[in-house]
């Protein structure tokens, strides 16, 4: 079973985004801040994780660079929840996600999106 860490600072958003993922057999572990995805990331080592780009604390895209360079979680993907696509292809690059999800998207896209995640990590 993946662990997918699911960093959101909305909660009725990250327990739909949580419940859609349960439901398709992950284990997910949630977090309302940037701090608490740091934190769990480190204690958990996720197989995915996805930040959504208003966090507190850190900007997700700074959360992302944070996240990247630890050498147990470069591997693992990381997906952005954002809302403008345009501007956020470029800032998703910069950073090193490894991919973008529009916001606002149903369960099903997110499970989908992860699902292909993380076969893309596999295959590296």
């Amino acid at each position: 079973m993946a662990i997918v860490l699911m960093g959101h600072d909305f909660a009725e958003a990250r327990n739909v985004y949580a419940s859609h993922l349960e439901a398709a057999g992950f284990e997910v572990l949630t977090a309302s801040d940037a701090l608490m995805v740091i934190d769990l990331a480190l204690k958990h080592h996720p197989d995915v994780v996805i930040i959504d780009d208003g966090l507190p604390e850190l900007t997700g895209w700074e959360l992302v660079r944070v996240l990247k360079l630890h050498p147990h979680l470069r591997r693992a993907p990381i997906l952005m929840l954002a809302g403008l696509l345009s501007e956020s292809a470029r800032a998703a690059e910069e950073s090193g996600a490894d991919g973008i999800v529009a916001k606002p998207c149903s369960g099903d896209d997110l499970v989908n999106e992860v699902r292909r995640a993380l076969r893309a990590a596999q295959r590296r």
